[in-house]
């Protein structure tokens, strides 16, 4: 379905392409405070011509030049700097009379804020007086210091050419020659250092004259800016005052006298709208900000494409996903891509909002922001209300999707409509009261039909009543507070609680997509992971999901907080209450560094992991080394990262170089102690990781139980046993207890089976049928050869003993095996494995001395 809908006409596409340009256009129009012009004295537009420029460095090592040019030169750089002279003191007394002016405004701007009659109407232009002010004197700031570095390097070329013409000039007295040329070339050197030392003082009369108000606009600077704080206090509070102002009712007397003055004043309102003035205003900067726009307009172009690319991909992976069975993750990556424009344009408008600090001043760019914001935000919820009726179990549940998309849809088109009436007739007329009136009462009717069809459709997670009264009472309390409120008079908090309500269910909505989206590929990578060889380990996925939900957490909650008209102060305010330590006796720590330092530990562990499977598995797979060695390096290596992780998350944490001294010096109490046992075990398993008696893989006999070595861990060794029981053995009995390591050098292992035939067998048959029985089986080694040896004359039997190789690993099965085959061969070949036999004689004895009879 979303594929078809790809190809719908491009006019709708147009339209928000052309909406983007015009927030963009609208945001750039103003120019940066270092080019705006803002409103100052009418003397403040003269300016002053640049000094002088510097001349050409005349060489010492050019006698020959011509000194009349270089004296005209200078004649002419004089009267330049004449005229620049005259300038400064122009410019000085604009200055000063801009500081008196800056000075006065700067009284008037405190006393304003410390009546308590002032509206909040009085401190938004004050604001912008205070932010005009500002910008003009960072900009006259500049302007002077640019003029004083222009002076100073004149200064220093006339320093620079006074050197040089007076070493020229003591040349010349200090020649013998007495020529006309002589004599006319000392006169011309004497005018030209007489008339640099002339343009030298001009040029540091200029300087002082240009440096000597720079303090003064410093000064100033910081006293506005130290402003910008009281102001910020006032419009915080101001705003608290305006939102829970009582307003006429819309069916009071007062309400309808009201209604209909505002009407009265909307031909003159459409006049203005559509008046030339009004849109030079909003055009204003444009000529200047040109370059700028036109960037800007690149960039609206150049995301727009790559959105409509990133779209075609979206709608790929939510096909494939969709076949996968991922619901949640094809839910989230198909409003992507239904949306890649639309989003696109509003997360560019957001980024302009937040950089540019024009937009928020600019009305037009304000309506545009919140109307793209609106309607992306109803196309979510309608797109995610078509996938869910796409996969409806039966018609109830796709009869509430339905309903919700209808919903969606009304809900975007009265939002736009809210916020172009709002900035058409005011953010508090009538007309506004009664569209809440209205879309409350919908909201009701919406609210109890939506009830009775989750009561019908049994839907989760609905389908319990506490769950459905829950959505129920967001709904009637939404709509409920607008009417009362609007009803009371308080339509100011009205509007605000409708706004807020409807961003806090746009938040909440994303919120819940992408957590369910988060637990559906954790689950897909437990269970992808669980199909692989490493019993279901999957650090990477595991890490990113952690990491994912920390920062939803932290997502969803600066987004309510933004949706309740949060501004950058309050989450600056939230950021500061993560970064306050907390005293831990003379330690200090920050909830924000303890989530870092967590986040730290779990990084090393999913890099741990990580590494060690590439660093065996790949770096040293070649290298030729025993698989016990290469275990035993990857071990220490990765012993290596867990330290480094440890120190930097401390270090996160706040723990400095003294606190490790003390943790250290504890630790060492603390191993006189009761730690001396853990911290033997720790060094004798770095012990078996260097010296290796036991490797990884070994077969060792513990106690009479056969095993093999698993993993040696920091306090431990695992030994898995051939019963498949794990047996955890304290690192230090491998040290300082025996230990039969059956696989230490050679893996090689020779077993002896012992077998008894009758008295009386073909010795050489029962021979060439032990080695038979030997040869038979896969499982022994051909090198060394089996050996089949007459060990004794048994009480029974004739002893023979059958000794073969093997692979340790092949152990007991292997002597099984042999067993199994001898007495196949023996049965077959007719050779006699005895039982022990006793010859018993029992003598009988009639009587003492009589004649006895022998059995």
């Amino acid at each position: 379905m979303y594929v078809k809908k790809a190809a719908r006409p491009l006019l709708p596409s147009a339209i928000w392409i052309a909406a983007c340009l015009l927030c963009t256009v609208t945001a750039l129009a103003d120019p940066p405070a270092k080019d705006r012009q803002p409103p100052a004295p009418a003397a403040q537009n003269q300016t002053a011509a640049p000094v002088a420029p510097a001349l050409t460095q005349v060489q010492a090592a050019q006698p020959e030049i011509n000194l009349t040019e270089i004296l005209n030169a200078e004649k002419d750089s004089a009267k330049e700097l004449k005229n620049s002279l005259e300038e400064a003191r122009a410019l000085d007394k604009i200055c000063a009379k801009e500081i008196a002016t800056f000075r006065v405004q700067l009284v008037v701007y405190k006393n304003q804020l410390a009546q308590a009659a002032t509206g909040l109407d009085e401190i938004r232009a004050l604001d912008k007086g205070r932010k005009d002010a500002l910008e003009a004197i960072a900009r006259r700031t500049g302007d002077l210091e640019s003029r004083r570095g222009a002076v100073t390097e004149e200064i220093q070329r006339i320093a620079r050419a006074l050197d040089l013409h007076r070493r020229q000039k003591e040349a010349l007295e200090q020649s013998a020659k007495d020529e006309e040329g002589i004599r006319k070339k000392k006169q011309t050197l004497r005018d030209l250092l007489r008339l640099l030392e002339k343009n030298q003082d001009t040029a540091l009369d200029i300087r002082k004259l240009t440096s000597g108000h720079i303090p003064a606009y410093e000064g100033l600077e910081e006293v506005f800016t130290i402003l910008a704080q009281e102001v910020g206090r006032a419009l915080e509070e101001n705003r608290a005052i305006e939102l829970f102002e009582r307003r006429p009712v819309p069916f009071t007397p007062k309400g309808i006298a009201r209604f209909r003055e505002e009407m009265a004043r909307l031909p003159e309102r459409l006049e203005s709208l559509f008046s030339i003035l009004y849109w030079r205003e909003q055009a204003s900067g444009m000529v200047e900000s040109l370059p700028l726009a036109a960037s800007g307009i690149l960039l609206a172009l150049l995301v727009l494409a790559l959105a409509r690319r990133l779209r075609g991909r979206l709608q790929g992976a939510a096909a494939r996903l969709k076949e996968e069975n991922a619901l949640w993750l094809h839910t989230v990556t198909r409003i992507l891509g239904s949306t890649a424009l639309l989003t696109a344009m509003l997360l560019m408008a957001l980024t302009l909002a937040r950089t540019r600090a024009a937009l928020a001043g600019a009305p037009l760019a304000q309506l545009v922001l919140s109307c793209l914001t609106a309607w992306a935000s109803g196309r979510w919820i309608q797109v995610f209300a078509e996938i869910r009726r796409e996969n409806a179990r039966d018609p109830m549940e796709a009869k509430i999707f339905t309903g919700l998309g209808i919903m969606a849809g009304a809900s975007r088109i009265f939002a736009v409509a809210y916020f172009v009436i709002s900035w058409f007739l005011g953010g508090n007329c009538t007309f506004l009261m009664l569209a809440r009136l209205l879309f409350a009462s919908v909201l009701f009717a919406y609210t109890l039909r939506l009830a009775r069809a989750l009561r019908a459709a049994n839907l989760k997670p609905f389908h319990r009543p506490s769950a459905r009264g829950a959505l129920q009472a967001v709904f009637y309390t939404a709509a409920s507070v607008t009417v009362l409120a609007d009803l009371a008079g308080f339509a100011p908090f009205a509007g605000f609680w409708l706004v807020s309500a409807g961003g806090t269910l746009v938040a909440v909505f994303w919120g819940g997509l992408l957590l369910m989206a988060l637990l559906e590929w954790d689950q897909r990578a437990r269970a992808q992971a669980k199909t692989k060889e490493g019993a279901g380990s999957y650090p990477l996925q595991w890490l990113l999901v952690r990491a994912g939900l920390l920062a939803w957490v932290f997502g969803v909650v600066l987004a309510v907080l933004v949706a309740w008209g949060a501004d950058k102060g309050m989450v600056l305010l939230f950021l500061d209450m993560l970064l306050a330590p907390l005293p831990f006796g003379s330690l200090r720590v920050s909830l924000l560094g303890l989530l870092l330092a967590v986040f730290i530990l779990l990084c090393t562990h999913t890099v741990a992991r990580f590494f060690r499977q590439v660093f065996q598995n790949r770096v040293l797979a070649e290298s030729g080394l025993e698989p016990g060695v290469r275990e035993s390096v990857t071990t220490l290596a990765v012993y290596a990262l867990w330290i480094l992780g440890i120190l930097i998350a401390l270090s996160a944490l706040g723990v400095s170089g003294a606190h490790l001294a003390v943790i250290f010096g504890a630790l060492s109490i603390g191993l006189g102690f009761g730690l001396q046992n853990i911290f033997n075990n720790f060094v004798s398993g770095i012990i078996l990781l260097f010296e290796r008696p036991i490797q990884v893989g070994d077969a060792v006999e513990i106690g009479g139980v056969w095993g093999e070595v698993r993993k040696i861990n920091v306090r431990a060794t695992l030994v898995q046993t051939y019963d498949n029981a794990s047996l955890l053995i304290p690192n230090s009995e491998f040290i300082s207890s025996q230990v039969t390591n059956w696989s230490h050098k050679d893996p090689r292992i020779r077993r002896s089976i012992t077998v008894g035939v009758a008295y009386g067998s073909d010795l050489k048959l029962v021979r060439e049928t032990l080695l038979e029985a030997a040869g038979n089986n896969s499982r022994v080694l051909a090198y060394p050869k089996p050996d089949a040896l007459f060990m004794d004359f048994g009480d029974s039997a004739l002893v023979f003993n059958l000794r073969f190789w093997t692979m340790v690993n092949h152990t007991p099965g292997v002597d099984s095996e042999v067993r199994f085959e001898i007495e196949r061969l023996f049965r077959e070949r007719g050779v006699e494995i005895p039982f022990p036999q006793q010859d018993v004689r029992i003598i009988r004895t009639d009587a003492p001395g009589g004649d006895g009879v022998t059995f």
